[in-house]
């Protein structure tokens, strides 16, 4: 026989006995920190997934996914060991691999995922199983496959638009992976004859790990624009395109309708215009208020000041009525009558003192 076919042959027997261990009437052990232990992991650091049963980052179209096994007894590394490996992936995808562990007891295989076929896309779950003496040895690795970053969808503000109006561009970003990514969206808006009009790059945007948000832009479109059907594409890219950026996923598109006519506006104003406009009513209204105060004030210390010009009005005088009081004196030493003011007879000289009647 075949040299090679001695080897498949071998190989093919190996992994028949470790996959007939997972059945009901082998034992299966999980592993300690002591003892036989098997663990599964990916190349995808931080997040790849060591430790028992635990998730791997990410994979992306066309990206190469290599699985390890490192094999231990007593925490020390276990040489020439056979492993075997079950790839199972998503529409009952099925592979299976046998590998003997190096020097170091890692036993490692790899494969690719396809880029020309999506239905890769969604869980993969890979297990290992080994045996040490009577016991088999499991573990798993279990991470997605799709776009690391993509465009779930793309809208416009509205469906028609006028020459020297904006078009307004709402994407929404979904980032599958277990670590944040700095990304560049870039959009552009082409006319019915697939000539571009407008376009505009967002760079270093963080898009936070299993995260999905809106990203907005919005497109000045020139009166030089032929009226028709026209198209706003967008893409995510690693960096910008002039400093080497490749696409994380396929462009989308959305059409719209250039006409003559103006067009309703489908939905609001932008965020940062309506806090402008806010911020101006507010200010208007506080100017109005302070107007309104000072008027009032001014009104009332002009009514104090015409109140302070005006002559007071005397109040009547009336004439009183005349007594019968004595308004003069008789000198007793000349007998001469002199007024009542003097205290001496301006005649005699003779003194009568105040109370003299």
């Amino acid at each position: 026989m075949d040299t090679k076919l001695k080897k498949l042959a071998v190989t093919f027997a190996i992994m028949a006995v470790l996959l007939s261990c997972t059945s009901a009437n082998m034992k299966i052990a999980f592993s300690n920190d002591t003892g036989g232990k098997i663990d599964l992991f990916t190349q995808k650091e931080p997040y790849s997934g060591k430790g028992p049963n635990m998730p791997s980052d990410a994979f992306g179209p066309g990206e190469e996914v290599q699985i390890y096994a490192l094999v231990t007894y007593n925490e020390e590394p276990v040489q020439n060991l056979p492993v075997a490996f079950e790839i199972l992936g998503p529409k009952d995808h099925v592979d299976y691999r046998t590998v003997f562990t190096n020097e170091k007891g890692i036993a490692t295989i790899s494969f690719r995922i396809s880029h020309l076929n999506d239905t890769t896309f969604g869980e993969w779950t890979v297990i290992g199983n080994t045996k040490i003496g009577d016991l088999t040895f499991q573990d798993l690795v279990m991470f997605r496959v799709g776009w690391i970053v993509e465009i779930v969808s793309i809208e416009t503000n509205q469906e028609k638009f006028t020459r020297g109006s904006y078009v307004g561009i709402e994407l929404v970003l979904r980032n599958i992976a277990m670590t944040e990514k700095k990304i560049t969206v870039a959009g552009a808006i082409y006319d019915c004859l697939n000539i571009p009009l407008n376009s505009t790059e967002i760079e270093d945007f963080e898009l936070q790990p299993d995260d999905e948000v809106p990203v907005y832009c919005f497109l000045y479109i020139p009166k030089s624009a032929r009226v028709g059907e026209a198209i706003a594409r967008a893409c995510v890219y690693t960096a910008p395109v002039s400093l080497g950026g490749v696409p994380y996923c396929p462009e989308v598109s959305k059409r719209f309708l250039i006409e003559v006519r103006a067009a309703p506006a489908a939905w609001g104003i932008p965020r940062g215009l309506l806090a402008l406009l806010f911020l101006l009513a507010v200010f208007i209204g506080a100017c109005l208020v302070a107007t309104t105060v000072f008027a009032l004030l001014w009104m009332r210390e002009r009514k104090k000041k015409g109140q302070m010009g005006r002559q007071p009005t005397c109040p009547e005088v009336k004439p009183c009525k005349e007594v019968g009081f004595k308004t003069s004196k008789t000198c007793s030493a000349c007998g001469k009558e002199f007024p009542r003011a003097y205290t001496f007879c301006p005649y005699c000289f003779t003194f009568h003192g105040k109370d003299y009647e």
